[in-house]
């Protein structure tokens, strides 16, 4: 590559720099402002395991589900 053609290439280089750097971080900058607003949705359900039927852990699950209920 002569130095005519590289200084070209360093030229065109920093054209395109001008502009998509720039664009870049204006990208980056608003996925990092947007990401600080949204939250994750809640869960629309709980899933409780307990024990069985006749076991003490199902009773307290059934307390659980009377305290969380709407």
């Amino acid at each position: 590559m002569s130095g005519i053609t590289r200084k070209l290439a360093f030229l065109e280089f920093r054209e395109k720099a001008k502009l998509g750097l720039p664009a870049l971080i204006l990208v980056v900058v608003g996925f990092w402002i947007t990401s600080q607003f949204v939250e994750p949705a809640p869960p629309r359900h709980i899933v409780l395991a307990c024990g069985p039927l006749e076991g003490a852990y199902y009773a307290y699950g059934q307390q659980y589900r009377d305290l969380i209920e709407p």
